[in-house]
């Protein structure tokens, strides 16, 4: 017997055709914000869904979020159907690390204000005392060594920073070839933090994990880094900390979002005038986007549907209690 997939989620145009043509022989795929009638689909792949699209068809083994993260209202859903297995894709993960790196890289050697300045043609900066860090030998903290975490660091190496792992639930091999660390250690690291990468998934473990007392213990001039979810970071503390000059940072994600798609054009991120200050390196929530996107979620999504199909050891499920 083939595998039906059904399809709920919006895609880009003609991105249902490539997935189509990477497919094996024998898996039925089937799109449409209708579920089949009758329905008799073995993998759902949704991002956000209700009970009804999970108990539709008698023969759903598994669902499939087609990105990384499990959305709150799916996690609610899933903990209550906890015989269907639940999976991310992480097509993402390498234009997400290089934003993180360049956020880093831009906050780091102050890219904004002086751009800003030479575009309209003031070169005041190149005569000032220069405000750019050097990165070189510096250490970087990276909460979450997940995919994206992991070529973060790899990255920030090659630039010839150290750098110091924290994960939710490391096990013995994490340690055999990095300094990765349990959350419990997280407040004995952040003081030889120069920069700190927020790679961790939304949960109410790490929601206001970096509270005001946490960013406190970060060295003046350290450098936050956020390509996760923005309430993992105290929204007031981190605008008091940069406001004050003690942190820098590069946040691609935040507390406020447009309501529907005309506010699009005038919605600010945040209650707190981010803008005004120069520290701060803003990009609207685009860290995994690029030409490349729609290319790479097909090209994962169809991996992880032939592997599912053949029967393969499939990539790490998603755990609806922990939240990742």
């Amino acid at each position: 017997m083939g595998l039906h997939v059904h399809v709920m989620a919006e895609f880009e145009p003609g991105v249902i055709d490539q997935l189509r043509d990477r497919l094996h022989n024998g898996i039925n795929l089937t799109y449409g914000k209708d579920l089949p009638d009758p329905a008799r689909f073995d993998v759902l792949v949704a991002g956000v869904v209700k009970d009804e699209d999970l108990t539709a068809s008698p023969n759903l083994k598994a669902l499939v979020i087609p990105w990384a993260g499990l959305p709150k209202a799916t996690r609610e859903v899933a903990r209550r159907h906890r015989d269907i297995k639940l999976y991310n894709i992480h097509h993402n993960a390498a234009p997400t690390a290089e934003i993180a790196v360049t956020l880093m890289l831009a906050a780091a050697k102050d890219l904004v204000p002086i751009d800003r300045a030479l575009r309209c043609g003031d070169w005041q900066p190149r005569y000032e005392e220069s405000r750019a860090i050097l990165i070189e030998g510096k250490t970087a903290l990276i909460l979450g060594r997940g995919t994206i975490g992991l070529r973060i660091e790899g990255a920030v190496k090659a630039l010839g920073m150290k750098t110091v792992g924290v994960k939710l639930n490391p096990i013995e091999s994490d340690t055999e070839t990095a300094r990765v660390y349990g959350p419990g250690e997280i407040d004995r690291l952040l003081p030889s933090a120069d920069v700190i990468f927020v790679c961790l998934p939304l949960t109410p473990q790490t929601e206001g994990l970096l509270n005001a007392d946490r960013l406190a213990r970060l060295p003046q001039g350290a450098i936050v880094v956020n390509v996760a979810r923005g309430p993992i970071i105290d929204e007031a503390a981190l605008y008091r900390a940069c406001a004050e000059g003690r942190l820098r940072a590069g946040l691609d994600v935040w507390y406020r979002y447009p309501r529907d798609e005309a506010a699009r054009r005038d919605t600010t991120p945040s209650e707190y005038p981010f803008a005004d200050l120069d520290g701060v390196v803003m990009i609207p929530h685009l860290a995994g986007h690029c030409r490349e996107t729609a290319a790479l979620r097909v090209q994962h999504l169809a991996r992880l549907l032939n592997d599912v199909a053949a029967g393969r050891p499939l990539p790490k499920i998603v755990d609806p209690e922990r939240g990742y």
